[in-house]
């Protein structure tokens, strides 16, 4: 459910990707040492053998290809190229690792909040009703009908589960938070990305 490109976003997942794709860069490199190189020489100039060095015939050009293929290094540059692609894999590993750190994050986050966002509800219903309980204690108080031990104790109650709400309600914001920074952070609210694009 987390798109590929949001977790991208984050820091050390383009770090990490950054480096892996760094790393195939040089993989092919090295690979690219082994293969046979070939260049054209061009040489044009002046020459004379009798005559003036500027005359008409003087006038001198070649053009030679050369071929160079390494030989005698050949060991080492078979061995470069197994360096190079056990770099590249482990750099492969560290990238996938980190995006399933990132995605563990980001799934730890979206669990909480959902979590919280359940208690919060149980708690509002529950404070709701304990209103109501103060409500009528405090109403049979002011009749005549029971004593203010009751008010006392139903208040209790309220201010119990008001401040375990309240608290509900912070720990789910923070939470937010969380997801946020396991998502990277850093980009706009959607109505500012609107915005920009109108204007």
């Amino acid at each position: 459910a987390i798109p590929a490109e949001v977790l991208r976003q984050r820091p050390d997942v383009r770090a990490a990707e950054m480096a892996w794709a760094a790393q195939i860069a040089k993989t092919k490199e090295a690979r690219a040492e082994m293969k046979p190189k070939f260049s054209i020489l061009g040489v044009l100039g002046l020459a004379a053998l009798s005559g003036g060095l500027f005359s008409a015939g003087s006038h001198a050009f070649g053009i030679m290809p050369q071929v160079s293929y390494p030989l005698f290094n050949g060991g080492a540059l078979k061995r470069n190229v197994r360096v190079q692609s056990e770099k590249e894999k482990e750099m492969q590993s560290a990238y996938e690792n980190t995006v399933l750190k990132a995605a563990g994050e980001v799934r730890s986050a979206m669990t909480a909040i959902s979590q919280d966002k359940i208690r919060k509800d149980s708690l509002e219903q529950g404070r709701n009703k304990a209103k109501e309980a103060l409500d009528l204690a405090q109403n049979q108080f002011t009749y005549g009908l029971s004593d203010y031990m009751g008010v006392l104790d139903a208040e209790r109650h309220y201010l119990s589960l008001d401040q375990n709400y309240t608290l509900s309600k912070g720990k789910e914001l923070t939470d937010m938070v969380s997801l946020f920074k396991a998502l990277g952070g850093g980009w706009k609210p959607l109505d500012e990305g609107l915005e920009k694009d109108r204007k």
